[in-house]
């Protein structure tokens, strides 16, 4: 299998998975022995925690990352992705030797830390559409890629902008020009 085929799976198997992480519902009811009364109280409580704790835990997928791909031949695929997001909406590009063009970013949607997003591959007989699924923690991405039925996983991690500022700020702020003698 050329390399080329075993990206386009890759990217593909991604985007399956995400489809599938995205459908499911992250939170489950649990039965409790509780009073109706006490169940309310807990439930209000719970409420209101969680809806705090994911405020304050809203993740940005927003950046540039670099993603490995593992096939299930034990290759390893490198892609570049570029998101942007506006509140849960992901768009972007996704950028890897295997791939002619870069490739546009569609369905992209971030809700909790659960990344899903898919991309049409172009092949040779047009082209497939591989949904990607997975969980963003801080700076690093894990997942499945579902490319014509093939679930692969890959990592990830966001690339660090630099801080450094032009070599002639830098400059003008180090070396000052000496004061006049009084």
């Amino acid at each position: 299998m050329s390399v080329k085929k075993v990206l386009t799976s890759l990217f593909a198997a991604a985007a399956v998975t995400a489809t599938g992480l995205a459908q499911q519902n992250p939170t489950s009811g649990t039965q409790s022995s509780q009073s109706g009364d006490a169940k309310k109280d807990e439930q209000k409580s719970s409420s209101g925690q969680q809806t705090a704790q994911t405020d304050q835990t809203k993740l940005d997928a927003k950046g540039n990352w670099d993603l490995t791909i593992k096939t299930s031949d034990g290759e390893t695929i490198p892609v570049s992705l570029d998101l942007q997001q506006e509140g849960e909406i992901i768009t972007g590009t996704t950028t890897s030797p295997v791939l002619p063009a870069p490739v546009k970013v569609e369905d992209g949607k971030l809700t909790g830390d659960q990344l899903t997003f898919s991309v049409m591959v172009p092949d040779d007989s047009g082209s497939y559409k591989a949904t990607i699924t997975g969980t963003i923690t801080g700076d690093t991405m894990q997942g499945k890629v579902d490319a014509r039925g093939n679930a692969m996983d890959f990592t990830g991690t966001r690339k660090k902008a630099t801080d450094a500022a032009p070599a002639s700020d830098k400059d003008k702020k180090e070396t000052s020009s000496p004061k006049p003698l009084k």
